[in-house]
């Protein structure tokens, strides 16, 4: 499922790099609401989604400080919902952070 792994050093520049299509997927765990707030809006405005890093978390908050993102896709909502799902299905145990 994985070709790659790599990261800009900023969760915000990562979102952004997926805003513009060069990064598909970010799954992070630790951030603050800062770390992650502009670059959600960015993605979010290119088509992109952020939920909750561990499985089942449709509604995520800017604070939740687990975050799965992904960019905008051709297929849309459907397809990232598809995506979301089988990422999720292939992670073992959870994220733990305290909002």
């Amino acid at each position: 499922m994985v070709h790659s792994l790599r990261s800009m050093g900023s969760a915000a520049l990562n979102f952004c790099a997926m805003a513009k299509g060069e990064v598909d997927l970010y799954w992070e765990g630790g951030c603050w609401a800062w770390d992650v707030a502009a670059g959600w809006v960015i993605l979010e405005e290119a088509g992109g989604v952020v939920v909750d890093a561990n499985p089942g978390g449709w509604e995520m908050t800017v604070d939740g400080r687990r975050y799965f993102a992904i960019r905008g896709c051709e297929g849309g909502r459907e397809q990232q919902r598809a995506l979301i799902e089988e990422f999720w299905a292939a992670v073992k145990g959870k994220y733990d952070y305290e909002p």
